[in-house]
């Protein structure tokens, strides 16, 4: 993760209000950094819409005040050096739009959602970029203090495998952090490999079931070791 570009989405959240610092220490320590945030307005039905005063300067106004209060939050974070960018609209897409104008590396929000909403465990604004971010996205959720010491990566055969094992393996490196490699087989692949051994087998199914599974280890780790020597 290079990261010489980064955008970091402000909300002024505790979330974020931890995890700035905290990417700027460990991940990002030599980046040009873009501190954004979104002015998003409820979405009122349009037969109310009448009802909005249609003061302009109102709105400037207040994002005048959204401006002078990130620059406080900027300081009190210790990035004084970052760039301030307000703008009015839908959180993702302000993070998007700011992302490429300076060709960002990496978008950096702070987790969200609640326990009683288990779908929404990295909050709306995180599911949205995770789907449409042409950046790498690093959702940092709780209060980091340290750099990082455990490192899980998912890989699949996918064509970015590759790209993500080498950015995990230089975080590992630049922290001396064990790295842990985690692939998992969905239970469809593995019924369906199954059920050609148990055709192929003619014998002792669950004797079958064991070299299979035998099997799909061997091949599994001769996959990872030959992905993490070529990477």
């Amino acid at each position: 993760m290079a990261g010489e570009r980064v955008v970091i989405g402000v909300d002024f959240s505790s979330a974020i209000t931890h995890a700035a610092p905290w990417v700027r220490r460990h991940i990002v320590p030599h980046a040009e950094l873009v501190l954004a945030h979104a002015a998003e307005h409820a979405d009122v039905p349009s037969f109310l819409r009448p009802l909005l005063p249609g003061d302009d300067e109102q709105r400037a106004r207040e994002l005048r005040e959204t401006e002078t209060r990130l620059a406080d939050w900027r300081d009190a974070a210790g990035l004084s050096d970052a760039r301030l960018v307000v703008r009015e609209g839908r959180a993702d897409r302000v993070l998007r739009e700011v992302a490429r104008e300076i060709s960002a590396d990496v978008t950096v929000i702070g987790a969200h959602g609640g326990r009683d909403r288990p779908w929404l465990r990295l909050g709306t604004t995180a599911e949205r970029l995770l789907r449409a971010a042409e950046t790498s996205l690093l959702v940092v959720r709780g209060a980091m203090a340290d750099a990082p010491r455990r490192i899980v990566v998912a890989v699949d055969d996918a064509g970015i495998t590759p790209r993500v094992l080498a950015i995990a393996g230089t975080l590992a490196d630049r922290f001396d952090a064990r790295l842990h490699a985690v692939h998992v087989l969905s239970t469809g692949v593995y019924s369906h490999l199954a059920s050609m051994e148990a055709i192929e087998s003619h014998g002792d199914a669950e004797k079958a079931r064991a070299k299979l599974e035998a099997d799909m280890a061997s091949e599994a780790l001769r996959w990872l070791t030959g992905l993490w020597r070529n990477t």
